[in-house]
């Protein structure tokens, strides 16, 4: 027998042969936003749930906080509609804020600022469903230098249901550009 259990599936031997795999992560692109003031990830589609994975990305505006805000028709959105919650592990903060223009990813007023340096991921559920909020859950890491670094989880919601979601806007909060290292890179998945 070859394989681990999972894979054979109704044999004789009492095994099961395992279903087709639903669910996965497929690749959908990768870039460096190298020098980048903003950037955006596109092409949202209907039936996918997407993760958009940031690693050893740089910003020129160290202490500045990583901002996003959902791109609706083409546009970024940047009405007081977004409401966050999260947590930054250097100093056991909780912050949480409604009625704001755009999402907080890293908060850097705290001490725990995005850094220099940092890794995450931001995840979108169902972005392209017309009539349910969108939401968005994030974990990031960074470094402000050698001995400053901050952690950061969070969760956020949209609260304009009215249009499905076509991406996802970033930007920093000091109008820095992203640096000429790191990627960042789109995967995406059935989410039903």
């Amino acid at each position: 027998m070859s394989g681990v259990i999972s894979d054979n599936v109704g044999r004789a031997s009492g095994l099961l042969k395992a279903v087709a795999a639903g669910g996965a992560w497929e690749f959908v692109s990768s870039a460096t936003p190298s020098a980048a003031a903003a950037f955006n990830v596109t092409g949202f589609e209907s039936g996918f749930d997407f993760c958009i994975v940031f690693r050893k990305c740089s910003t020129s505006a160290g202490g500045a906080e990583l901002l996003c805000r959902v791109i609706q028709s083409s546009t970024a959105q940047t009405s007081s509609d977004y409401g966050y919650a999260g947590i930054i592990s250097n100093n056991n903060a909780r912050k949480a804020a409604d009625n704001q223009s755009s999402w907080k990813l890293h908060e850097g007023s705290t001490g725990g600022q995005m850094g220099t340096r940092f890794s995450g991921y931001v995840y979108s559920y169902t972005p392209k469903t017309a009539g349910i909020a969108p939401h968005i859950q994030w974990n990031f890491g960074g470094e402000q230098d050698d001995s400053t670094h901050g952690y950061h989880i969070g969760w956020g919601e949209y609260d304009q249901d009215t249009l499905a979601i076509d991406g996802l806007n970033f930007f920093d909060s000091a109008g820095g550009n992203f640096g000429a290292s790191g990627t960042v890179s789109v995967y995406k998945r059935q989410s039903e």
